[in-house]
């Protein structure tokens, strides 16, 4: 978080640290994080990072933690705790005085606020467990005596190797008067060994004890900022930041800090600097020295501190790696392009930051894909109006159930011509930069276009019209629940049976699932999802696909011990082998991985069921299709009763 914590410009994000969770091992949304500080676990885990999740993965991850230059290295050491059960939600986790650790289970079938009401029923008001883990092994921690303790015995506990009786201790301490706490507080300090083995961090939780009474040590203060681990330096200037105001020489004690040795030390300066005002700030990031500005924790936080101090946007300058042969516009057109790529429901949604797209779901690579870098022209038609059916890419055929978004009526050509000037230069790619000039040329030839292109059609439009194919469905939009508010206040009633089948076919339903024995059998059968997923529940299940997944259907990815990777949906265990299928549209083609062979397997949070699939259906078609469903394909059933 420190790289972050650099002054902000209204409106404008600062700069984050690196993700320093392993790939493999990233989930969301966390809940809960703690260190391993107990000598109740054993030694070589000390310092762990424990990070709790609850919704895909559900359970506890432990990295180790090391240090690295100037920041933290992260290496997954364990799923400490995981569960099967689809309602597990770790919501946080805190070591006990006794040196266990609490896990607390918040036991919900929802979980978002943004996609459920809060007054839904199915939010379970009543369940909920904590668990506590111990390590048999070795002895409980004698716990500290804390509340109504006398202040020698508070004083003595800030020796304890547990992070929260420290902690703890310390709120008791604010508690207490500082006439009672800082002279007994000064004589403990007197009365310490420097020959005691963590005598600065002693002398650390001492400085913290005054800076809680808002009476900062001065003195002790001076004396960390000197001191040889440079932990303790940067601990000292996060402490001389919130203090300036009581040191007289405040400024240029920061900016001694900031020529520092060690990256943390500047690192902490630096934020520092950026709230002290634009004189005293500038002259402080002049001290720092010029190889900071390479430095990966330091560079971003560096170049924000010094443009906010001079009232400048670091916006200007592109947060993303350009490649060396675009310049002036195209450059500029990358670095845009970076950022809408990312957004939320735009491309990388589908193909995924590393342009490598998501066999199992129908989503093909960007990566060295001719559809990329090959006709321009071609590139900005299917963006503009979007792409359905069969497509072939680097040999592998992706069958476009779901129809690729048209983004003519979402972006503007400046903005389309940035994002595919970003697509056909990164990943490998290497194809000439698109204008907004070419956009606009393309969009108008096309003004009078009604629905999605498909792959024929783009590469021999000749043949594609001799074909003389009826024109596919029109894009209509990307529907929410809010799109659907008070249609499922009452049942269903009155809907039209046959244009519900129809639209189970439509919609793509049929090539996973079937109703009643009619369709495939990769997904969930859902003659049951009636009772499963009453009302606007079953519609939630379709538009937010990743919302809910049940194990049988979540998407895993095994890293093997040989470093192969293998990503697909577990179709069928053995004793000793997984059988996987890595496309959902041949299911009965799999790779098997024997067991003894995987180093780690990783659930992922996201449906191998694409988001998107009625964006093609009206809405009166979408609530024939969920009575359909409802009805589990009865044409008797009361939703289609006038």
């Amino acid at each position: 978080m420190l790289p972050g914590s650099v002054r902000p410009r209204y409106g404008v994000a600062t700069p984050a640290s690196a993700d320093l969770i392993e790939p493999a091992h990233r989930v969301r949304p966390t809940s809960g994080l703690e260190f391993v500080s107990s000598r109740h676990f054993p030694d070589e885990v000390q310092g762990d990072l424990l990070l709790n999740n609850a919704i895909g993965f559900l359970g506890t991850k432990q990295h180790r933690v090391s240090e690295e230059g100037t920041g933290y290295r992260l290496r997954w050491r364990q799923d400490l705790l995981v569960s099967s059960d689809p309602n597990f939600r770790p919501v946080d986790l805190e070591f006990a005085p006794d040196g266990s650790l609490f896990i607390v289970d918040w036991h919900n079938p929802l979980v978002g606020h943004m996609q459920h009401n809060a007054r839904d029923p199915n939010r379970d008001h009543t369940h909920g467990r904590i668990y506590r883990i111990t390590y048999p092994a070795k002895p409980l921690v004698p716990p500290a005596a804390i509340h109504g303790a006398p202040v020698a015995r508070l004083l003595e506990n800030l020796k304890r190797p547990e992070y929260r009786s420290r902690y703890r201790t310390r709120r008791e301490l604010r508690g207490r008067k500082p006439e009672e706490v800082l002279p007994a507080l000064a004589r403990w300090v007197a009365d310490l060994r420097p020959s005691e083995p963590a005598y600065e961090h002693h002398l650390l939780e001492a400085l913290w004890v005054t800076w809680g009474f808002n009476r900062v040590d001065e003195g002790l203060l001076r004396r960390l900022l000197e001191s040889k681990d440079h932990r303790v330096r940067a601990a000292a200037v996060r402490v001389l930041r919130y203090n300036g105001h009581r040191i007289p020489d405040h400024t240029e004690l920061i900016a001694r800090a900031a020529a520092d040795p060690h990256g943390r030390v500047r690192l902490e300066a630096i934020a520092a600097a950026s709230w002290i005002g634009r004189e005293a700030g500038l002259r402080v990031l002049d001290a720092v020295p010029a190889e900071s500005a390479s430095d990966p924790w330091i560079r971003d936080a560096l170049r924000t501190a010094r443009a906010h101090l001079r009232n400048e946007s670091a916006e200007d300058k592109p947060s993303v790696r350009v490649p060396d042969r675009l310049k002036g516009a195209a450059r500029d057109l990358y670095v845009r392009g970076a950022e809408i790529y990312a957004r939320e429901g735009h491309c990388g949604t589908c193909h995924q930051p590393d342009g490598q797209g998501l066999e199992l779901s129908g989503f093909p690579p960007l990566a060295e894909s001719p559809w990329v870098t090959g006709d321009e022209e071609r590139l900005i038609k299917l963006t503009l109006h979007g792409m359905v059916g069969p497509i072939e890419v680097k040999g592998k055929v992706y069958p476009g159930l779901t129809p690729m978004t048209p983004f003519g009526g979402l972006l503007s050509d400046d903005e389309i011509a940035a994002v595919l000037t970003y697509v056909r230069n990164s990943f490998g790619n290497e194809a000439p930069p698109v204008s907004p000039a070419r956009v606009r040329e393309v969009r108008e030839a096309t003004r009078g276009r009604a629905g999605f292109y498909t792959a024929q059609e783009l590469l021999d439009p000749a043949a594609a019209a001799r074909t003389a194919a009826p024109p596919g469905r029109a894009f209509v939009r990307m529907w929410t629940m809010e799109d659907f508010k008070g249609a499922f206040d009452a049942p269903l009633r009155g809907r039209d049976f046959e244009r519900g089948k129809r639209m189970f076919e439509v919609a793509g339903c049929a090539q996973c699932h079937n109703v009643r024995g009619e369709g495939a059998h990769v997904g969930a059968d859902l003659s049951k999802a009636a009772d499963e997923y009453p009302g606007a529940e079953l519609l939630r299940q379709i538009l937010e696909p990743s919302a809910r997944i049940k194990d049988p259907y979540r998407v895993v990815r095994i890293l093997l011990k040989d470093g192969r990777r293998v990503t697909g949906m577990i179709v069928r265990r053995e004793d000793e082998t997984l059988h996987l299928a890595e496309n959902l549209q041949e299911p009965g083609k799999t790779v098997a991985v024997r067991k003894a062979d995987i180093e780690r397997m990783v659930p992922s949070d996201l449906s191998p069921m694409p988001s998107g699939l009625l964006s093609m259906l009206e809405r009166e078609e979408i609530l024939d299709l969920v009575a359909f469903l409802a009805a589990k394909g009865d044409p008797g059933h009361a939703a289609f009763r006038r």
